[in-house]
Parts: structure tokens; sequence; C-alpha cells
């Protein structure tokens, strides 16, 4: 019996248990997506992608060609990761082309390891922004193709609550146990008395 009931217990205890975090992986292509300026510059590509709601940004895959046209230099193209209201990390791809001209980048930005990791608000909006920090026309002088893969771990959350038909399973489950219980300590004694 007492065997029973910890087993019905840790079934309990399970269902109840908040969810464990897991990794998610989203792509967000880009076909010459422009960049003008720096952050906030009319002409930027700017991407708001839903990844979910407090998730947890971890990484970032990039497979990237940026072209640079001159005056820019690759170096000079920047992008910055962040919530819907406020970026968050900015990273540059190839920090070693000193010219303008196409560069082919492939890699992954461990956030974590860089101290750069960060949670999306409420809304589940990643901001995704091209720039070209040494751009001051209005004119597009970098360029993205290739795509990043956005590496995110979804908080631990409470347990959801139950529906009504599982509730009404537990209550039942329990009022097995209880009846089980009861039925064992009514019963006679095998034992026979003097």
């Amino acid at each position: 019996m007492a065997s029973f009931t910890k087993i019905a217990l840790s079934v309990l205890a399970l269902a109840l248990a908040p969810a464990a975090a897991q990794a998610a992986t989203t792509v967000i292509s880009l076909d010459r997506a422009p960049a003008t300026g720096v952050a906030g510059t009319n002409g930027n590509t700017v991407i708001l992608k839903d990844i979910g709601a407090w998730a947890h940004v971890t990484s970032i895959g990039y497979s990237l060609t940026i072209e640079a046209l001159d005056p820019s230099y690759v170096n000079d193209q920047h992008v910055w990761f962040g919530t819907s209201d406020t970026l968050q990390a900015k990273f540059t791809p190839d920090r070693n082309f000193e010219n303008s001209g196409t560069a082919r980048v492939e890699g992954i930005a461990d956030l974590v390891a860089m101290d750069l990791d960060f949670f999306l608000n409420e809304d589940g909006l990643l901001r995704v922004e091209l720039l070209d920090s040494f751009n001051t026309e209005t004119t597009p002088r970098g360029f993205w193709s290739g795509s990043f893969s956005i590496v995110t771990d979804d908080i631990a959350t409470d347990g959801a609550v139950p529906e009504p038909a599982t509730w009404a399973m537990m209550i039942a489950g329990f009022g097995v146990v209880g009846a089980r219980l009861r039925r064992r300590s009514a019963a006679p004694s095998a034992i026979a008395r003097a």
C-alpha cells in the first residue's frame, strides 16, 4: 500500500512541476538587405520576429555574405539584436575585413560566453537591425545576404493549470486511493484471536 501511495504522489508531483526549458532555433533569412547608417537610421533593415514571450536568446549562428560599398568597409557593418524596444547585443560578423568589397562569413556567436545573452519581453519579439557605422548618407552602402540562426532557451514556466477533465481524473484517483486505504484498514485481521 505504501508503494502505491508513493507512486500516486510522485505522479501528482510530476504533473504539477514546472515545465523544463527547451531550446529552439529560429532562422532569419536575408536577401541583399540594406544597412544605411547607425542604429535607428531610416533605411536600415529592421526585422521583428516573434520568438516567444520571455525567451532567453543564448547564441546566434550566421552564414552571411556582406557587401560594403566604398567608402564603407565590411567591418563597418554591424547587427543589433534585442527586444522590441531595446537593443541588447551589437555584433560585427567580420572585424578583420578593413576594405570595401564582399566578405563571406560563417560562425556561431555564443552570447552567454560573451555576456551578451538576453531575455525577450512579454510580447516575444526579437528585433534585428542591420547598420553601417561609417555611412552618414541616406543611400545604403551595406548589403546583407544569408541567414541568422537564433538559438533560444524558453525559460521554465510554472506548470499550466490542468483542464477540468484532468482535475476530475486526479480527484477520482485520490478517491480510489482513499477508498483502498479505508477498505484496507477496515478489513478484519487474518490472525486468529485467542
